[in-house]
């Protein structure tokens, strides 16, 4: 419980400076590209980047996932193949 009460006490304190720091100094960003301009403050750079990180990553992710999956899918009809007939389940009429 004590542990729990100083979490959301360092919480509330990291949270209010961070608050102050949004207000305070909003940073600025300017990504300037051929034709293209793109003006925003620096947390919200910050933001799209770590949302830019997450999503390359869930989509390795379920990429890394599918490709797994069809290689075990492949494999597990050798797999059974090689199993004798002593070692498979005796199933039989009720």
């Amino acid at each position: 419980m004590k542990i729990l009460a100083l979490a959301v006490l360092v919480a509330i304190v990291l949270g209010g400076l961070i608050g102050t720091l949004l207000v305070r100094d909003p940073g600025y960003v300017l990504v300037a590209y051929a034709d293209t301009v793109l003006e925003t403050s620096l947390w919200v750079a910050l933001l799209l980047l770590v949302g830019l990180y997450l999503l390359v990553r869930g989509i390795s992710f379920v990429m890394r996932k599918l490709i797994q999956g069809h290689a075990r899918s492949a494999s597990a009809p050798r797999a059974a193949y090689g199993r004798s007939a002593s070692a498979a389940p005796a199933t039989g009429p009720g």
